[in-house]
């Protein structure tokens, strides 16, 4: 049929750009139509490849070059390639990534408004120190929307979502002595992404997503264990099994017990890194 279709008045490359979706469906069909008054292709045919391009209606759209440098620096933040303190500029990261400083700054002012940057007064901005006090806010915000997008995501639960949960754990598991923490902590993000994601609300996981992003730094180093590692498992299979039995009130009760573990996690590996701060303090104080 593509053969005959092809050999047509739309030729091969008006063919191609109908099959990939660069030609309106309407304008397609009335091509067909047309064609097919005319007897140069079969009326069955036409009907035929109608039906077929209907389903083919999504086109092609590149993704902007600013959404391109946000999405590398996103990354690069949660894979911890910048420190806390470390300062990030313009000029800096366009010759890293081979683009102009525009597409940069746009990137880096919208990282800035979510709280994963902080801007300098002179210039660039700076990987947010992450103390106490911030953690303890963090997580009092995350206590509100995590336990109630839990239960939320119990009462919508799906095959697919539990499935993809069920999945990320399983691989987490086989990471329990990986040397590389980042990794475990792609499947922690793919387990809570598909948990969410049953929530049917985009908004709200997505802003759950950006305040679990602002203590990633403190959060990779909490994984380095494999003693850590196994609580976050021990945790996620509580949830897991609360969402997959649509239990929505276990589901959120199993979340605050999870969140709490991670504050927890979180404040001990702070509390480790202030400690020669302080001796250094008290010797030169003496």
């Amino acid at each position: 049929m593509y053969t005959t279709i092809c050999g047509g008045p739309l030729g091969p490359r008006g063919e191609t750009a109908a099959r990939e979706g660069f030609i309106p469906v309407i304008h397609r069909i009335r091509i067909l139509v047309d064609i097919s008054v005319f007897g140069l292709v079969p009326r069955e045919a036409c009907i035929q490849y109608a039906a077929i391009m209907e389903g083919l209606q999504s086109i092609y759209r590149p993704t902007s070059l600013r959404q391109q440098v946000y999405d590398q620096l996103r990354s690069a933040l949660r894979a911890g390639k910048y420190r806390p303190a470390e300062r990030i500029t313009e000029i800096g990261v366009a010759k890293a990534l081979g683009v102009s400083r525009t597409p940069v700054r746009e990137a880096l002012g919208l990282l800035s408004r979510e709280g994963l940057l902080v801007p300098l007064p002179h210039g660039g901005y700076q990987v947010p120190v992450v103390s106490e006090s911030d953690i303890a806010e963090i997580f009092e915000i995350r206590r509100l929307l995590e336990p109630y997008a839990a239960a939320e995501a119990a009462r919508r639960a799906n095959h697919k979502g539990v499935t993809e949960m069920h999945q990320a754990v399983q691989r987490e598991k086989t990471l329990l002595t990986d040397p590389d923490p980042a990794v475990f902590a792609d499947c922690d993000r793919e387990f809570r992404a598909s948990l969410f994601g049953m929530t049917g609300n985009r908004r709200l996981a997505k802003t759950i997503a950006q305040y679990e992003d602002h203590v990633q730094y403190v959060r990779r180093q909490t994984l380095e264990e494999w003693q850590s590692r196994s609580l976050v498992i021990e945790g996620q299979e509580q949830i897991m099994a609360a969402v997959r039995n649509r239990d929505s009130a276990a589901a959120a009760a199993a979340m605050k017990v999870h969140l709490d573990s991670s504050r927890d996690a979180l404040m001990q590996v702070l509390s480790r890194e202030r400690v020669p701060e302080r001796l250094e303090r008290r010797a030169a104080a003496e």
